[in-house]
């Protein structure tokens, strides 16, 4: 009993102390702000991702930017930010939504992503059509999303070399079939 005791108040003070850190999400626009600094220093563009907790989609996409065989190429040309909107308020990014829209992604679903120059100026996104709802590519998963993402890719990702890019075309092709 006493170890009980003892197991539940060092879980009241480990949950204390987390609230206590101060574990809310930044405030979007100064993340996107930074993001564009750092990709300044670095030459490279913002690849800002608008995903949620609950979406299965955007953690493909996140599976992919994170797989240890693509995600070297993805960082040679950008500065990957997340940003977590359309969830529960306490993990979203304040700001977040209204980033989101100013990057054409109102209405798009999850995951949106914009590819963002550090001058702050959008040089692509996930729609395959600008501007109109319905034609998000998200985690590209049927030839024409996986199309798009590649012209995305070769357009806004100038560091990252095309035998680079060939591996993560092969990547979500596999991933299409699974």
């Amino acid at each position: 009993m006493r170890r009980l005791a003892l197991l539940a108040s060092i879980l009241v003070v480990a949950l204390a102390s987390a609230v206590q850190t101060g574990s809310t999400p930044p405030d979007a626009a100064k993340a996107v702000a930074d993001a564009r600094a750092q990709a300044k220093r670095e030459g490279k563009n913002v690849l800002v991702v608008f995903h949620a907790s609950w979406c299965n989609w955007c953690k493909r996409f996140d599976k992919m930017l994170d797989d240890p065989k693509l995600k070297p190429a993805f960082e040679k040309s950008y500065v990957v930010l997340h940003l977590d909107v359309l969830d529960q308020k306490a993990l979203e990014n304040p700001g977040g939504e209204a980033v989101m829209e100013k990057l054409g992604g109102k209405d798009a679903g999850l995951p949106f992503y914009a590819v963002v120059a550090p001058d702050g100026k959008k040089v692509g996104d996930s729609l395959q059509t600008p501007g109109k709802a319905g034609t998000n590519t998200g985690h590209p998963s049927q030839p024409n999303e996986i199309a798009h993402f590649m012209a995305l890719l070769k357009t806004t990702a100038k560091k990252t070399s095309a035998k680079s890019r060939g591996e993560i075309e092969t990547y979500l092709k596999a991933g299409a079939k699974a």
